[in-house]
Parts: structure tokens; sequence; C-alpha cells
């Protein structure tokens, strides 16, 4: 969020920032919201059936509620027709600041507006008053959107001939993001961004993460299937998957040709070095001693523990590799 945060003086208490209108209406309004069919379809709904009974009481409410969380962000976007582009205008400056600060220390929305509010007690400025929630969410989503605005500037810039591109899953409070960072060099400079972090709300499937991608780098910079040099990634399956992972997909679908880079773990390539271990059937031979020494009841009852089940996972591998270490002794004798 405050990748690309900087201060600079202005003229009066107002700043201005401009955006293109694929990452107003693709990114900031579209993909880092929900995108529920029944909030989709509530302009569609007849007004004397909602009331018509308490289920649909309460779906009115989440239809509404919904709306809202949508809509208010993006309050501050105001749409200019004839250039087709978003301004956002910050009527506060040091308001807006102090919103970011206190966000960028980890402070929820809520928190943020009610420190900037003890704040104008305590100092007594006018400037401070008049803050909520709802406003710092409106401030962070500015935030956002100018910072991928000058993103795209950077990898659109002509010293930016090609880019390294890196991706991988997180969880945070129940939540499944796709983390995206960003490699290249701008003007002799080597700059390394965390793009952005997308909200999944669908199943995990590399087609799936595939086309989000693709959904927000084509609103970021059209062209970026042109500047694509190396992806790294992660070992997760929908991700590496040598038939239609999501590096596989990129790869095909670039301009050039792309170099892969895996993960620590990843880069020793363990199928290649097993064909020189026992004729390319060690992974085989370690395999079945591992469901031989799962089916020793005895020997499970008298070390009092199982060998791990062995899957065509790498790490499943290497934990099975690891419980054989652990337990040569025992095992050899």
């Amino acid at each position: 969020m405050n990748t690309l945060h900087h201060y600079r003086e202005v003229e009066g208490d107002t700043m201005e920032f401009k955006v293109s209108r694929p990452i107003v209406e693709t990114i900031s309004s579209s993909m880092f919201f929900r995108n529920d069919e029944m909030l989709d379809n509530a302009q569609d709904v007849d007004e004397d059936d909602l009331v018509a009974s308490d289920a649909a009481k309460a779906v009115a409410k989440k239809i509404s509620k919904k709306s809202s969380e949508k809509a208010h962000p993006m309050k501050l976007f105001v749409k200019d027709s004839e250039t087709e582009k978003y301004f956002i205008t910050i009527k506060n400056v040091i308001r807006y600041e102090l919103a970011l600060d206190h966000v960028v220390s980890s402070m929820s929305f809520r928190q943020a507006a009610m420190a900037i509010e003890h704040a104008k007690r305590r100092t007594q400025t006018p400037k401070l008053a008049g803050i909520n929630s709802l406003m710092v969410g409106q401030f962070i989503s500015a935030l956002v959107a100018s910072n991928l605005r000058r993103i795209a500037d950077f990898v659109g810039d002509a010293s930016v001939w090609a880019y390294s591109f890196a991706c991988d899953g997180s969880t945070h409070c129940g939540q499944s993001f796709f983390n995206m960072r960003l490699r290249f060099c701008h003007r002799g400079v080597l700059v390394n961004l965390h793009l952005v972090a997308i909200p999944m709300f669908d199943r995990h499937t590399s087609q799936i993460i595939f086309d989000t991608v693709c959904k927000f780098m084509d609103a970021l910079y059209g062209s970026w299937h042109g500047k694509l040099l190396c992806i790294a990634s992660d070992g997760e399956r929908a991700i590496t998957c040598r038939h239609a992972g999501l590096v596989t997909r990129f790869c095909a679908g670039a301009e050039h040709p792309v170099l892969r880079i895996w993960c620590a773990p990843h880069q020793i390539d363990l199928e290649h070095l097993s064909a020189n271990v026992f004729q390319g059937e060690w992974i085989a031979k370690a395999q079945a001693f591992s469901v031989f020494l799962r089916a020793q009841k005895s020997l499970i009852t008298e070390m009092n523990v199982n060998c791990p089940k062995m899957t065509t996972r790498w790490v499943h591998y290497s934990i099975v590799l690891i419980f054989f270490i652990t337990y040569m002794q025992i095992l050899v004798n």
C-alpha cells in the first residue's frame, strides 16, 4: 500500500492525482471487492419481494451493506468526460498524510480516524476535524490508485526494456491473497516493488489465477507481455505444473522466451538428479520403502512413530527423507 508513498511540498492545502480509467474501473473498483451475484443483480430485485419475509430482509440488508462498502472508497474519484481519466483531489493534505501514516503503522481505518480525532483535540488543530473510518478508506483507495499509476509509468518508460515477475500466495485473517512483485531497472536504478496483494475470492486453480493476473496486468500496462523476461514462483502445484501451471501459461503467452526461476527448495531439480542415482529408481525405491515401513506394525509399536506418507509433492518427499535420516540407526539394525 505504501510502496511509493512520498512527501512533497504543495501550494496551498490541496493535492491532485490523475489516474487512468482501466486502473480505476478494473482494479480499484472491481478486483479488491467480492463480486457476489446477488450484488450484481441488486437493481433487478423488486422491493415488494424483498420485504416478503425475514430472509428476504436479511438479503436486502446484505446487498445494501455490500453496495455501500464498494461505493464509499470510490467517492474521491471524479471522471473527466474529455480525457476519460479520473481525478482525485485531496482538499486537506495534512489530514490525508496523517491518516496514511497511521495506517502504515498497522492501525485499522477506525483506529486511524480515532487517533487523528484525539490529536485534533489535544493540539486544537481545526484542520484535523471531521474524519472517520470511511474517509480513511477513501484516502487509502486514492493512494493505491495513484501508486499503481506511477508504477505503470515506470514500467512503460523507454529505459525499462524488461522486467522480472515474482508471485506467491498467502493468507491473512482467513482471506487468501495472491502477491505479485516486479523487478526492473528504471533509468539506471534497480527497482524492486511489491506490486499488489490481490484478494482471491474464488478457487485457487491455475486458470483462475492466470485470468486474475492477466486482468490486473492488462489494466495496469497493456504491453506487459512484450517486456516479461523472468518469472519466479514458489512450488505450489497450481503455480509450477509443467502442463497447465500458472508459470507455464505465462511463458506460453509471452512474446519472448521467459526464464523460469523456482524458489530455493525447488531450484535443485531432483527429478533430473535422480537419473544418476539407482538408474532413475531412487524415488520409486524411497516410495516402496516408505510403504513397507508403514506396513510393519511391530516396528511401529517399537519405534512409537509411523513413517510419513509419501505423495507426488516434493515437500512430502523431503519429510520422508528426513524420517529416514532421523531413524536410520534403528531401521538399519
